[in-house]
């Protein structure tokens, strides 16, 4: 099993979905691809319900854009046919750093409550190590530090994973989306602007099989739409998983290309949306 996980199409769009939201911001704002259209809860306590007419696959769950605290739990139940086939318990929604992997001295105060995932742009997410059939998924929300729960975007589906994890240096960026400008006496003149993060990974070993998923599947249902892409899955902290996972856009142009027989290589490039 891969590391990477990309998930083009997304479960949770096909679902009816119902639970609590305040008048100016419905549940509808869940399946809009735009981060400013949110979804609100005027409670501490919340819980959605998807439900599909037939079952489906998925082996991730995600809340994009969260106003999640760190002190935010959630609770991930999924059921078929009426019977329970996976509870996760209440868990915390934005998992700390692990034990012993605070540095004193290195660290910033506060990294261990999450502080690079934070509100209002947290992402919460679970991934499930094989894939679960269900026809309905309930999503518990707590968060008695806020008060309330937003979020742009719910994400539950099946991801395609390569045969083969990325090469290694996959490299994570902050940019920052204003203009500069040398000034003529040689000053520099800053816009501010927002940051976003962009997530380049390459995949140096693609069997024509994973090609064709790639360019068939990843490529053609996500032009022009975002998807969830997670490089480190499988990471033992919690903090690393989070922070090399986005929801973002695929660059205009993509590519892959041939070096051997049957095998080829390419380079995947995600900036937030």
């Amino acid at each position: 099993m891969s590391a990477v996980r990309f998930y083009p199409d997304n479960a949770a769009d096909r679902a009816a979905l119902t639970g609590p939201a305040e008048a100016a911001m419905p549940l509808s704002a869940l399946r809009v691809d735009d981060r400013s259209t949110r979804w609100r809860a005027a409670a501490s306590s919340v819980a959605l319900q998807l439900s599909w007419a037939a079952p489906e696959w998925i082996d991730g769950v995600a809340l994009v854009h969260s106003s999640l605290s760190g002190s935010a739990t959630w609770r991930l139940v999924g059921r078929l046919a009426g019977t329970v086939v996976f509870d996760t318990g209440a868990a915390p929604a934005l998992p700390p750093q692990g034990l012993g992997e605070f540095v004193w001295g290195l660290d910033p105060m506060n990294v261990n409550a999450n502080t690079y995932n934070a509100p209002s742009n947290a992402l919460a997410l679970r991934w499930f190590a094989e894939p679960v059939r269900v026809d309905q998924l309930e999503v518990y929300l707590t968060d008695p530090v806020r008060g309330f729960v937003q979020a742009s975007r719910l994400i539950a589906g099946l991801s395609w994973q390569p045969a083969y994890n990325p090469d290694w240096g996959v490299e994570l960026k902050q940019v920052e989306l204003g203009k500069r400008e040398r000034l003529g006496d040689g000053g520099l003149m800053a816009e501010a602007a927002p940051m976003v993060k962009e997530l380049r990974l390459a995949l140096p070993v693609l069997p024509t099989i994973d090609r064709n998923t790639l360019f068939n599947q990843v490529f053609r249902r996500c032009a022009g739409k975002p998807l969830l892409v997670a490089a480190m899955s499988q990471a033992e902290d919690s903090m690393q998983d989070a922070d090399h996972a986005l929801w973002g856009y695929l660059p205009t142009e993509k590519s892959a290309k041939n070096f051997a027989h049957q095998v080829w290589a390419g380079e995947i490039v995600v900036q937030e949306a």
